[in-house]
């Protein structure tokens, strides 16, 4: 069987995005039902089975769900369902003042470049 490529699924329903979300717990943090409602604080795990089946996760409980399945298929869902598109956050290196000035420059000279195309200064660079 191949490997799942997580990154590039996308869930057609809150039903179908809470499958994925255990699904993936269950592959990448071998985490059961169980597991997965111990963490959200729930008693049991039937409750999760009955959000499961009628498709209707209470709001207050998606993100610990999602952070007990370490993915966030049903927030994915969420936001596509009503035309919204999600960035995740770079985590990279805090940019220092040199890279803040090059970017600064760099997007002003983009700006007078633009300026002087729709000011009939400059003409369209062809590539």
């Amino acid at each position: 069987m191949p490997r799942r490529n997580w990154k590039r699924l996308a869930p057609t329903s809150l039903r179908q995005a809470m499958e994925l979300c255990l699904e993936y717990a269950r592959s990448k943090h071998n985490r059961s039902v169980d597991g997965v409602a111990d963490l959200m604080g729930q008693s049991n795990k039937w409750s999760l089975y009955k959000w499961m089946e009628n498709g209707r996760l209470p709001s207050i409980l998606i993100r610990p769900f999602e952070h007990a399945c370490g993915c966030s298929y049903v927030t994915q869902y969420l936001a596509t369902s009503a035309h919204k598109l999600l960035i995740d956050i770079p985590s990279g290196q805090p940019a220092g003042e040199a890279d803040l000035l090059a970017l600064h420059s760099d997007f002003n000279a983009a700006v007078d470049l633009l300026a002087g195309f729709y000011g009939g200064k400059a003409e369209a660079m062809k590539p």
